[in-house]
Order: structure tokens, then C-alpha cells, then sequence
């Protein structure tokens, strides 16, 4: 017969004593871990040796609790829970071995998970396109034997039609996730590799040739090395050193004289846009982008707020909306400097400002016509105070003082930024040597993608981007591809 009973000495923290047909079996102690608050069950034989330990614990996910059982040395022997039966009453039920927690197997499995990703994304993808060159390192070590050169070529070969046929290769160069300028690295390296490989491999069919003919000397046997090198390695002269790069044939016979046909095209569109007269000066320094305004001589984005009127608070409160759409928008309060480049005392901008049935139009090109009943504008200033601001009068290009609440005219804005930024909508934007179609190279951006530019020409923008990995890639983006991310969205005047 078993029992236990509950010890309360007087000197001491309580116990259980356990009993076996009446005689002293064992006892059982509790103790708690200081640091992390748990409790613990320490269980002893008649003779006060440790014969094993009890842990309560408790699954953080279910809520479900349970104890887990140890022996001696610490090792987990069973774990014991209470469970209902079907009549609702409560059972004990111990199991042995270590019960795994819900958080456990998740450790379990994201350890797991990681494991094979690391596998999937580094290592498979390392040994892979390294094969060509550990292929190539064994034949150096045996190149006695020329034959064995004939693996990294193979190799290098199978490689590249992998990539062709939209294999593994295919799949490392299109996910962008991978370092790009690695891979691209990897592939020149296949060819240096194909090629010292077929120098090696057929350096005796070069020598047996040179002394048939008489003219085997050590200086012409370098010569011709050095020569069929050179010859071997010239593909590494038209590949691309970009962002992506796509070895893929890129275009059939169709597709060429279909690019041949919009090469003429541009040809044509270039020469027909020198005589189209669009309301502008032709040749005009400006150029109209979706919502903004680049002025190609001093390299600034204008963005004008259509005829609304406004305090300098209030053109500040604007500003910061296009913070809404873009955190890192260089849109800004221009300075007087920046503003009076605008100035042309030649040409005329909207209706202008009306006095005594008189208007004075703002004097600038008509590409800003949606300032329609502007004359003054808000600048940016040191001397800008509490209660004073400065704008300019666009009409005289003169610097004005108004009160920053109650201006005496109706002050407008016009905001300026040194670069644009855009968002590739097509599934791939190419970049370009030139602003021509037919210019195209195997780099590209794709869909979703973002950047800035600061220049554009024609259909084209001229991009310098730089990816994660510091690798820099710059040409011209066709306007077709990208779209142009409009601040001016968020401009509404909601202050009625």
C-alpha cells in the first residue's frame, strides 16, 4: 500500500513523505529556480538519495500543462498530464520519453527550414555554377592526362545551354534575390575556363602542327597561345556588366527587323518633331513629363499647384503631403535663385493677375500655363521669420515681403526638385546605350521596381542605379516602360 503525506517541520520548507506498506520509501522536495520562477520537484529514496526530478511545465501555444519527469543524471525518462474521461473526471496519464511543446516543434521546424533554404539558395546554387571551375582546378592538377580538359568544357557547355533551354541557371539569373554580379562574375568565368581548357587540351595539336610546317619556334608558339586566347575569350567583350543579365537570344529574325523598323521610325519621329509646333517654342529648353516640367539648362523638375492660392504654412502643409506617396521626396519650396531662372520677359504664362481689369501674366514659358491667374509665388529664404515671408513676382521678377498668414495678393506655389522618381510597370524595362530603340542592351529593371533620374531625352529617361549590392548600372529607360510617380495627387485644396 502507498500513500503520501505533507511534512511541515519546524525548521525547513515542507515536504512530501512517501510510504510503502507503512515503511518510509522516499520524499519529495520543491524547489524554485530564482532566475527563471519555475518550480521543481526534487525526488529522493529512503536513504536521502536523489533518484530523479519533476519539472511542471506548460505548452505557451495550447495552454495545456504537464509534468516532465527526469532521472538522476537529468536525462528526461516519461511526462505525465491530467486528462478528462468521458464521464468528466480526472486522470493521470504519464508517457514516456520528453514531451515536445508547440513552440519546440516550431523551433524545430524553422531550424529546419532554414536549413534547407540555406541548401536551395547558397549552397546548391554555389556548387552549381562552381562545377566549371572545380572540373577545371582536377584538370590542372592532372593536366598530364589533356583529355581530362575536356570536363570543364563539357560543363562550361551544358551550363550555358541550361541557362538557354530555361534550366537552373535560368532560374538563378531571372530571381533577383541572388547576387546578380556574382553570377555574372561565374559566367565570365565559364568562358576564361572554356577557353584555357581548349588551350590546353589542344596545345599538342598546335605544337605537332608548327614543326610539320617548319616553324616551330618558343616565339611563335606563344604568339599563337596568346592569339587563340585572345580569340577565346572575346565574348567576355560584349557581355553585359549590369543589374540583370539575360544571355538569352534576345531576338529572331522578326523581332530584328521589327527593331530596324523602329530605329527608322525614330529616325523619322526625331526629324518630324523639329517642325511640329505645339503651342511652345521649338527647341525649347523645356519638356513636359506627365505632371512636371524639366528645364534641360539647369537640370531642375518644376511642379506647378494649379492656380491655389496659398499661406506659407499652408504651401509647407502641401509639401509634406508628397511625403504621403513618396518618404523620400525631394519636392521643395524653390529659392529665389532657382525661381527667377524661370523668368522671360519675352514670354507669358496663364491668364495672370487682375488689377483694375488690367492683367499681369507671370513671364514665362507657356508650358507653365496652369498657373493661370498666378503673378506671385512663395520662394525660400534665410530672411523667411515668424510672421514674414518672401515671394517673388513672376511678372516684374521682383522679391516681394508678405505677411505669411494674410499675404496683400494672391500667392501661389510652384515646387522644384533636382530628380524624379519613377516605378517600372512592364514585366522588364531595358536599358539603352542611346535614346533609340535599336540600342537596346541585355540589363534591365523589372516590374515594380524603383528609381530616380534626372535627365531625359525624347521617349528615354537616363537612369544611374545602383542595386542592394552596390553594383551600378546606368543608360536610358524607355518612357514606355516606367511610370512616373505623380506627387501632385495628394494637391487638393481641402480647407473649405
Amino acid at each position: 500500500m502507498q500513500e503520501s503525506k505533507i511534512k511541515k517541520p519546524i525548521f525547513g520548507k515542507p515536504y512530501i513523505q512517501h510510504y510503502e506498506n507503512g515503511k518510509k520509501s522516499g520524499t519529495t522536495h520543491f524547489r524554485k529556480n530564482i532566475i527563471t520562477g519555475k518550480s521543481k520537484q526534487i525526488h529522493k529514496d529512503s536513504k536521502g538519495n536523489k533518484i530523479g526530478s519533476s519539472v511542471p511545465d506548460k505548452d505557451m501555444i495550447t495552454g495545456k500543462g504537464f509534468t516532465q519527469h527526469y532521472d538522476d543524471a537529468g536525462n528526461p525518462t516519461s511526462h505525465s498530464y491530467l486528462k478528462k474521461d468521458l464521464l468528466g473526471r480526472s486522470i493521470l496519464v504519464t508517457k514516456e520519453g520528453k514531451k515536445r511543446t508547440t513552440q519546440e516543434l516550431l523551433s524545430i521546424l524553422i531550424v529546419i527550414g532554414l536549413v534547407i533554404y540555406f541548401v536551395l539558395k547558397v549552397i546548391i546554387p554555389f556548387l552549381f555554377i562552381s562545377i566549371p571551375t572545380i572540373t577545371f582546378i582536377i584538370a590542372l592538377i592532372n593536366r598530364e592526362n589533356k583529355k581530362i580538359f575536356n570536363w570543364p568544357i563539357i560543363i562550361s557547355i551544358l551550363y550555358i545551354l541550361d541557362y538557354i533551354l530555361g534550366g537552373f541557371s535560368n532560374y538563378l539569373f531571372e530571381d533577383k534575390s541572388y547576387i546578380c554580379n556574382g553570377l555574372y562574375l561565374s559566367a565570365q568565368l565559364a568562358i576564361v575556363i572554356i577557353a584555357l581548357s581548349l588551350l590546353y587540351r589542344y596545345n599538342d595539336m598546335i605544337t605537332s602542327y608548327l614543326t610539320e610546317k617548319d616553324k616551330y619556334t618558343k616565339s611563335n608558339m606563344n604568339i599563337t597561345r596568346v592569339l587563340l586566347f585572345t580569340l577565346l575569350i572575346t565574348p567576355l567583350l560584349f557581355m553585359p556588366n549590369n543589374y540583370h543579365v539575360d544571355f538569352k537570344k534576345e531576338a529572331t529574325n522578326e523581332q530584328n527587323n521589327e527593331t530596324a523598323a523602329q530605329t527608322h521610325n525614330d529616325i523619322i519621329t526625331s526629324q518630324t518633331n523639329q517642325f511640329q509646333d505645339t503651342s511652345l517654342k521649338l527647341n525649347s529648353r523645356f519638356v513636359k513629363l506627365d505632371t512636371y516640367i524639366e528645364d534641360t539648362s539647369t537640370g531642375l523638375f518644376w511642379l506647378v499647384v494649379k492656380d491655389l492660392q496659398l499661406t506659407y504654412d499652408e504651401a509647407n502643409d502641401l509639401i509634406s503631403r508628397t511625403k504621403e506617396i513618396d518618404e523620400q521626396s525631394d519636392w521643395r519650396i524653390p529659392t529665389y535663385e532657382e525661381i527667377k531662372t524661370l523668368y522671360s520677359n519675352n514670354d507669358s504664362a496663364g491668364i495672370g493677375y487682375n488689377q483694375n481689369g488690367i492683367y499681369y501674366p507671370a513671364k514665362m514659358n507657356a508650358i507653365f500655363n496652369d498657373v493661370k491667374y498666378g503673378s506671385w509665388f512663395w520662394v525660400k529664404s534665410e530672411k523667411t521669420t515668424n510672421n514674414k515671408a518672401q515671394a517673388i513676382n513672376m511678372h516684374e521678377c521682383i522679391k516681394v515681403n508678405f505677411d505669411k498668414d494674410m499675404p496683400s495678393k494672391p500667392v501661389q506655389l510652384i515646387l522644384v526638385s533636382n530628380e524624379i522618381k519613377f516605378k517600372v510597370r512592364n514585366e522588364k524595362a531595358y536599358f539603352h546605350d542611346q535614346a533609340i530603340t535599336s540600342s537596346r542592351r541585355n540589363a534591365y529593371l523589372i516590374k515594380g521596381e524603383n528609381g530616380v533620374f534626372k535627365k531625359s531625352k525624347e521617349n528615354f529617361i537616363w537612369v544611374d542605379y545602383v542595386n542592394k549590392n552596390g553594383l551600378k548600372t546606368s543608360g536610358y529607360l524607355s518612357k514606355d516602360d516606367i511610370e512616373i510617380i505623380d506627387v501632385s495627387i495628394n494637391f487638393k485644396d481641402d480647407r473649405d
